[in-house]
């Protein structure tokens, strides 16, 4: 441990003594945030991806509904949110992953609505979900 050196009237603290009062996660969190801006910052808003973030208002429930059910419901929550980019479908595992399969042999199909779909990450709820990526109105 360095102590503080008095010079003058100003204390002078190490550099070594600064930065280990600082975690080196808390550091390097900083520090990447700051790259992360940065990049944001040069980064042209056509360029930019979009963080979706799953929620109830972008996510309809299937669980319990057959197919052709899933579909119409389906259908009628695209209409609704076209201005969004992106929905997540709820469909569950099911036994077998019928319904999951299947509605994403539909929306490979489905050319109106579906710019295109995948099974959404961890972070949304895994291969319970699919997101959907909504086409542009105009």
């Amino acid at each position: 441990m360095t102590l503080p050196v008095k010079v003058g009237t100003k204390t002078k603290v190490s550099s070594n003594e600064r930065k280990s009062s600082i975690p080196k996660a808390v550091r390097r969190a900083a520090q990447l945030a700051k790259e992360d801006s940065s990049v944001n910052q040069s980064m042209s808003k056509s360029k930019r991806s979009d963080v979706t973030i799953r929620t109830q208002s972008n996510t309809l429930d299937l669980r319990g509904k057959n197919l052709s059910e899933s579909k119409e419901v389906a259908v009628n929550f695209f209409a609704k949110k076209m201005n969004s980019k992106v929905v997540f479908l709820l469909h569950g595992h099911g036994e077998k992953g019928i319904l999951k399969n299947k509605l994403r042999d539909w929306l490979r199909t489905e050319k109106e609505f579906v710019h295109k779909y995948a099974p959404a990450s961890q972070e949304d709820g895994g291969d319970a979900y699919t997101i959907v990526h909504l086409k542009a109105l105009f």
